[in-house]
């Protein structure tokens, strides 16, 4: 699984939309539907570590680095 699906997956346990995870990234909800769909291909670490926050996960699991 790749940190896409992860960040969906997170967002749907944590019961969150697009739009609220938008509203804490400060950011579009089409944005955050990029991010999850791969249509955005690079998304910087301090973006990262801003999602990770906002799904209350560590930026290394996110990522599958663990």
């Amino acid at each position: 699984m790749d940190y896409r699906a992860r960040m969906k997956q997170r967002r749907e346990e944590l019961g969150l939309t697009l739009e609220q995870v938008a509203d804490k990234l400060g950011t579009s909800k089409q944005t955050v539907q990029r991010y999850e769909s791969g249509e955005i291909k690079t998304i910087g670490i301090p973006t990262i570590e801003k999602i990770a926050k906002v799904l209350k996960i560590d930026p290394v699991e996110l990522l599958g680095w663990n």
